[in-house]
This record gives structure tokens, C-alpha cells and sequence, in this order.
């Protein structure tokens, strides 16, 4: 005799556990770890180790010692240099001034670092991370490395140091370590630079890994860092692990928002069969 339960067969209760509970479960779950792979795998192919929280990432922040007051003149209330000023909305006057405030960033530095720790966050990086300021650099490199700024004698180390740095720049303009060619900038538009190096001075199993955001001038850095968080995804879906040196530019009537590849300075030259399987990449993690 067929075994029912209240009435209907075992085999109808089991269809309807199956296709109400177990199915829809199992796709629940499959969408998940779809949509878990879609939004990090490719920002760990371009961060590799330093997404782990169990390794260490420094970030090198340029910075500026402030003179507290005129040298020969006694400290006081009215020659403190730096002002706290209201946003327009309320007047735009002076209503304070900083003291013993003996360090500062530059605006464009400090968007930088939001940008970079914000891309490190939606890796899942969130402890062991150390901001370091230029003055205070004790040049430790055994670890992962982000530096802010492109032109200053700390970035000239990295480029020095790292491997597989495609471009570099200094005060007067970007080269092409390869052949030394200067890169060709328009007027009416910031540069800035994204380099992802191997750094060797890491020591252990993981690859370290290094990476300069950096620019002429303010609007160069801010794009560069933009442009950086904004496509993080696309970066690591087209160049995978590789090392890679990107130029973009800001126009100044628009500012960072405006920011733009150049792709065809693009380093390294992918092969035909690199420009496929990143295209494949692309499709299956939907980084356009």
C-alpha cells in the first residue's frame, strides 16, 4: 500500500519540499556566490595579498610642516597660520585658528587616501593598514606599499625600486622607463599616473605588491585616485595579476569627474590571447 501523509502521497510531499524549499535554496545560494565572485575576484586579481587582513599595507601620504609662528616672533592667538573658515552658506568668514597643528595634507592627497582606503574596503581589507606620512617615513618596504604622489624623491624610490614600473614622472613630465620617450600632454588637462609594481622587498610566501597614485599638481592626483576607485574592478578584470602602468587625464573645465583613460598608453602591450581572456573576464565579471 502507497504511504501517504494527511492524506497525499509521500512522493507529492516530496516534490513539494523539493521544488519550494530545496530549488529555490539552492539557486538563493548560487546567486549569492555569483554576486560574491562578480564584486571581488577581480578586485583581488589586482590587489592579490594585500587584500588579506592578515597582511600588512602601509600608505605613504605626502605632508607639510607648518611654521607655528614667524621665526624671531613669540607664539600668540593672532599669527597662528592656519584659519578655520565657514563654508559660504554660513558667511565664508574666519571664525578660528589652528594650533598646535604642527603637520597637514594637501586636499588632494587626503581625497587620495579616502579613495585608496576605499578600494582596500571593498576588498574586504579593513584592519592592518598604517597611514605614513612623508616626514616620517622610516623606510620600511617589507610590506605591501601604496604611495600618493607622483614626483616627490619617495615616488622616485619606487620607481627605482619596484619591478615592472612602466612609467614614471617628474617635475617637468612623464617618461617611458622602457625608452625614455617623453609622453605627449595636451593642454587644458591634468595627468596623472596608476602603477601597480612588484614590490621584492617583501619577504614570505605572498607576492608584495606596490602601487603609486599620483599627478601634476592637485587635479592630476585627485583623477588618478578617482579613476582608480571607479575601476578597480575593470583594472583587475583586464590586466589580471600582471603589473600595469595606466596615464589619465582630467580636463580642467570639469575637474577629476571628468576623468579619462588613455588607453593607448596603456603598459603592457597585451598579447592577442591576453586581450581575449580579459575579455572574457570582463563579460563574466560585468566590468565595462
Amino acid at each position: 500500500m502507497e504511504k501517504t501523509f494527511l492524506g497525499l502521497p509521500v512522493q507529492v510531499w516530496a516534490g513539494v519540499l523539493l521544488g519550494s524549499i530545496v530549488v529555490p535554496s539552492l539557486l538563493w545560494i548560487a546567486y549569492r556566490w555569483l554576486a560574491w565572485l562578480r564584486s571581488q575576484f577581480p578586485l583581488r586579481l589586482l590587489l592579490q595579498g594585500m587584500h588579506n587582513n592578515e597582511e600588512y599595507c602601509q600608505i605613504i601620504v605626502p605632508d607639510f610642516t607648518v611654521e607655528l609662528h614667524p621665526p624671531g616672533q613669540p607664539s600668540n592667538s593672532n599669527n597662528w597660520p592656519l584659519l578655520r573658515t565657514l563654508p559660504p552658506r554660513l558667511g565664508g568668514t574666519v571664525y578660528g585658528r589652528g594650533i598646535n597643528i604642527p603637520k597637514v595634507w594637501g586636499d588632494c592627497d587626503g581625497h587620495a587616501v579616502a579613495d585608496i582606503l576605499n578600494v582596500l574596503g571593498q576588498a574586504g581589507k579593513t584592519t592592518n593598514v598604517t597611514i605614513t606620512i612623508f616626514s616620517e617615513d622610516a623606510g620600511n618596504r617589507d610590506c605591501h606599499l601604496v604611495v600618493i604622489g607622483g614626483q616627490d624623491l619617495v615616488a622616485q624610490d619606487f620607481y627605482a625600486q619596484m619591478e615592472g614600473v612602466y612609467y614614471r614622472m617628474d617635475t617637468n613630465q612623464i617618461y617611458s622607463v622602457e625608452t625614455g620617450q617623453v609622453v605627449t600632454r595636451e593642454p587644458g588637462y591634468g595627468y596623472g599616473l596608476i602603477l601597480k609594481a612588484t614590490n621584492p622587498f617583501v619577504v614570505g610566501k605572498q607576492r608584495g605588491v606596490g602601487i603609486l597614485v599620483g599627478g601634476f599638481g592637485v587635479l592630476g592626483t585627485v583623477a588618478a585616485a578617482y579613476y582608480l576607485r571607479t575601476h578597480a574592478k575593470l583594472l583587475g578584470a583586464q590586466f589580471g595579476k600582471q603589473n600595469f602602468s595606466v596615464v589619465v587625464r582630467a580636463p580642467v573645465s570639469t575637474g577629476y569627474h571628468g576623468v579619462q583613460r588613455v588607453t593607448e598608453l596603456d603598459r603592457p602591450l597585451l598579447s592577442r590571447w591576453y586581450r581575449l581572456v580579459a575579455f572574457l573576464r570582463r563579460l563574466a565579471f560585468w566590468t565595462w
